[in-house]
């Protein structure tokens, strides 16, 4: 698939995604929190979603959200005013993103590796920020 592939499939699912919330924080709720409860400074997600990950991450963290997925984007926003908590969400490829080398403290991303066209290229993307 190409990032325009995955942008349109999600972008047909985030609805999908928002209703089964429930039963996403539910299940995988435990496992996001003691994964991302102690990330510090600024903070990336990448291929946040809708917000799956905002909620888990400690309130002292300056959160940056990346989707590829407008759909996912205005979900991931909609998360952010639900809970009630400051963050930018951003549209933008992983393979791509348009930070500066070095400008996050801490780069988290979870069940996404195996939506990037070129996970490879995606990871090092991580690593370079």
């Amino acid at each position: 698939m190409s990032s325009g592939d995955v942008a349109a499939l999600y972008d047909e699912m985030a609805g999908r995604y928002e209703r089964w919330d429930w039963a996403n924080r539910l299940f995988s709720g435990p496992l996001r929190r003691r994964a991302f409860g102690d990330a510090s400074g600024r903070v990336l997600d990448v291929a946040c979603g809708t917000g799956s990950n905002f909620r888990y991450l400690p309130p002292t963290a300056q959160l940056v959200g990346a989707d590829i997925s407008a759909e996912m984007v205005a979900a991931a926003r909609a998360e952010l005013a639900a809970i009630r908590r400051g963050g930018t969400v951003y549209r933008m490829d992983a393979e791509t993103l348009a930070f500066p080398d070095d400008s996050f403290d801490t780069v988290i991303s979870a069940l996404s590796t195996c939506t990037f066209p070129d996970p490879v290229a995606a990871l090092a993307e991580l690593d370079r920020l």
